[in-house]
């Protein structure tokens, strides 16, 4: 008996010594690590149910297999860490957060590596921490995400390496978990963020932070047997087959991505800034002040025409942006070919024309390239240091005040150096960026905050290419629970031109993405100039809708999620100074009925201007009422509709 016992308890301490645990703050999420023949597995409880269970850890250097552990202890545990910043764009101005962590110290072999945990209130974020003072390889990353207790889940295919890709531009989709991703022609793996849903209301959004110089971009298996989702890294053929595929770690003390899992009802997920939270804050010390850096709206002429209008065309954007009050003027590709190749006079000349209207003249940039086949101009400009430095002092000096980089087509490593080259240049010449045909936001925006914007969505500009057409009502509203919730997103809206009526949605659904879709730089993509389309007959006939996108923000104190399901709709309101918005989107092919609460609304009366559906999907229906907090709406959204309110202080 006595021999029974003592082994009992040998069983239980052996038990003790190989499994951790970690709470988030508020309690709701619970991380358990456990090692079970010398590998690691993680296990994630959200308000007491298991939502992703034994998940592999680990990952193989050149010089080690950290899959594999002769020893696992308890290096580090802290409590209580608030996460407190302020940020010039996105969905709060005023970011916190808080969270416990747990790093194991995870030996193999006589070499070692941590891995670092934080539970936050709003999910759970892991990471390998190498301490080396050497140059390595990362063979493989074997982190992976069990996910089989979902219910159902919203994902992106990854692209097949050709022309102009990777770029996430695909449509995201409604899938079963576990689907494999050669469902879809020319995929190869499935993107990050992803979306699950649990039973209770529960979701998970996966996704990854704080992707440096050290690393590439990485994606999930496309053959996910059974719901279990793995990191890959980007495909051999990725830029034109240039660039290793593995990402070879040089700093010494360094870390990976973070690996990211944001978890909660669905308001959870649309608010949470997890992605920044975890992400290195500004180096003001290096950098300096940020107080150059303004958020702002554009004209954009590319969109309307499908190509960059002259020299004349961009004093008349110029114009028009002065007349909406919005802050800048995109002139897109190839306007280096102005003046028989010597565009930089007229760009100095645009400039000046731009600041005595207060309307910043931004520009557009091919990222360059062996590996780029794409021949928009100009080009190579944005590459080799010396030559990218060179023409950002320049054209800083003519007055440009931000760069859109086009076409990089690969999450590797060499690729994912040269975004972060460009960004610290930017900075240096006090230039915005804007990234095209580009990777997914990790955070940046909190390292790099004149990291405007990044597209990685099939956008508004789509709406145009007859070949493709544009994302219809539902694929917009998959956007605002995955893509959108990860980082600013250039989707360029509110286009309300015929050709988007092919795919679907309303107006009034397409002037809803101004307030709905969150970008630092919102670059409206209808056209602006043209007497008989775009905008001006719509302004002419409903000046409620041009009172609406004069007043719009771009940057957010406060985005709030009222109501809504990625399956069917969204409502939200945002508040920038003082000044409150509400919208909505109806991703259904059927009436949607809404009761809203504007107990949001600060106290006081408000002139609510709400414009909603008509009869033709081509019309608005235009409301006056006075509102205070205590009041509520019914409102009707047609199929694919939708609707904005401005809610003016009385």
């Amino acid at each position: 008996m006595k021999k029974n016992f003592i082994l009992f308890i040998f069983c239980i301490l052996s038990l003790s010594l190989n499994a951790w645990e970690l709470n988030s703050p508020n309690d709701k999420i619970i991380v358990s690590i456990n090692k079970v023949e010398k590998k690691l597995f993680y296990n994630i409880k959200y308000e007491e149910k298991l939502v992703v269970k034994n998940s592999l850890l680990g990952i193989k250097t050149d010089f080690s297999d950290f899959s594999i552990f002769d020893n696992v202890s308890n290096y580090k545990t802290l409590q209580n860490q608030n996460v407190e910043y302020k940020m010039n764009i996105g969905k709060k101005s005023l970011r916190k957060n808080k969270f416990n962590s747990l790093e194991l110290k995870c030996e193999n072999k006589g070499n070692y590596i941590f891995i670092e945990f934080r539970a936050y209130n709003d999910g759970v974020t892991f990471r390998y921490n190498f301490n080396e003072n050497k140059y390595f390889k990362v063979e493989k990353e074997f982190s992976s995400f069990n996910l089989n207790l979902a219910k159902k889940a919203w994902m992106q295919a990854y692209d097949q390496a050709m022309l102009g890709k990777p770029a996430y531009e695909r449509a995201f989709s409604e899938v079963k978990v576990g689907t494999n991703a050669k469902k879809f022609p020319v995929s190869d793996g499935w993107c990050f963020p992803a979306l699950f849903e649990f039973e209770n209301n529960v979701f998970i959004l996966l996704s990854e932070a704080n992707l440096d110089k050290n690393y590439c971009g990485c994606k999930l298996n496309k053959n996910a047997d059974n719901g279990y989702y793995k990191i890959e890294f980007p495909c051999k053929n990725e830029n034109s087959g240039i660039g290793d595929v593995n990402p070879y770690i040089k700093d010494s003390n360094t870390s990976t991505p973070w690996r990211v899992l944001i978890i909660g009802s669905i308001q959870n997920i649309f608010e949470s800034t997890l992605i920044d939270d975890c992400s290195s804050p500004f180096d003001k010390k290096r950098f300096g002040s940020t107080e150059w850096i303004k958020s702002g709206r554009s004209t954009w002429d590319w969109a309307a025409n499908l190509r960059t209008g002259n020299f004349k065309k961009q004093k008349k954007m110029i114009d028009k942006a002065y007349e909406m009050g919005w802050e800048y003027c995109l002139v897109d590709a190839n306007w280096n070919k102005w003046n028989k190749n010597n565009a930089f006079p007229l760009i100095k000349e645009l400039c000046e024309y731009g600041k005595s209207k207060n309307v910043g003249v931004l520009l557009w940039y091919n990222s360059g390239g062996k590996h780029n086949k794409i021949s928009e101009q100009p080009k190579d400009r944005m590459l080799d240091s010396i030559i990218r430095k060179q023409e950002m002092k320049a054209i800083s000096e003519l007055g440009v005040k931000g760069i859109k980089v086009d076409f990089f087509q690969s999450d590797k490593q060499l690729r994912i150096n040269q975004y972060i080259d460009i960004l610290e240049d930017a900075l240096d010449y006090k230039l915005l960026v804007n990234f095209h045909g580009c990777t997914i936001p990790r955070g940046w925006q909190r390292t790099y905050p004149n990291l405007m914007t990044m597209e990685a969505v099939k956008g508004g500009e789509w709406y145009g290419f007859s070949y493709t057409g544009g994302p219809n009502a539902m694929q917009n509203l998959y956007y605002c629970y995955t893509r959108n919730v990860i980082g600013s997103m250039d989707f360029t809206p509110v286009v309300l031109e015929k050709y988007m009526q092919a795919a679907g949605p309303t107006y009034s659904h397409a002037l809803a993405q101004a307030v709905i879709f969150e970008s630092g730089i919102q670059h409206f993509a209808g056209s602006i100039t043209k007497e008989n389309r775009g905008y001006i007959p719509i302004f002419k006939k409903y000046p409620e809708v041009k009172l609406f996108l004069q007043n719009v923000n771009t940057a957010w104190d406060k985005s709030i999620f009222i109501d809504g399901h990625p399956s069917s709709h969204i409502v939200v309101a945002r508040e920038n100074k003082e000044k409150w918005f509400c919208a909505g989107m109806n991703g259904k092919r059927f009436i949607k009925n809404i009761n809203i609460n504007f107990s949001f609304l600060p106290k006081g009366n408000f002139q609510a201007i709400i414009i909603k559906d008509s009869i033709s999907k081509k019309e608005f229906s235009i409301e006056k009422i006075e509102v205070d907090k205590n009041s509520s709406l019914n409102i009707y959204m047609a199929p694919q509709g939708g609707f904005s309110i401005l809610f003016i202080k009385k």
